[in-house]
């Protein structure tokens, strides 16, 4: 099961990704937010795998919640959305801990082909543990 996060100030936006990464088999979002400090608090107590967040987000820098939240969970997969695409921006928020950064007019497919890349070598850990248990049986 690959846990999501899902921050964003619109609820229409919140509503949209989940829906989007609802249909995966083996995703769940356990927790959404509207700003940042309730994005750090949720995140902090959750410990999500993946992070899917806005990059202007009110009560709180953007760059330092990517900041924060890698300080909390250092495995934790970044994705950092925004209507500004611009290549400075994309740059800070990469070099602030995200992942991924995608326009969320035009790239917002991507995140579905992240999270099953993320799912199936989730899926090829599991099987090794399990072949692993079972050698040792």
């Amino acid at each position: 099961m690959l846990t999501i996060f899902i921050a964003d100030e619109s609820v229409e936006v919140r509503k949209r990704l989940v829906e989007l990464v609802s249909d995966l088999p083996g995703g769940r979002v356990i927790g959404e937010a509207g700003n940042a400090l309730d994005a750090i608090v949720s995140i902090q107590r959750l410990k999500p795998q993946v992070v899917i967040m806005d990059f202007r987000m009110s009560n709180g820098n953007s760059l330092q919640a990517v900041a924060a939240v890698r300080a909390l969970n250092a495995a934790a997969c970044i994705i950092k959305l925004s209507s500004f695409p611009f290549p400075q921006y994309r740059e800070q928020c990469l070099k602030a801990g995200a992942n991924y950064f995608f326009d969320k007019a035009s790239e917002s497919d991507q995140i579905v082909a992240i999270l099953e890349q993320l799912l199936a070598k989730a899926s090829g850990v599991n099987d090794l543990l399990s072949a692993a248990r079972l050698k040792q049986s």
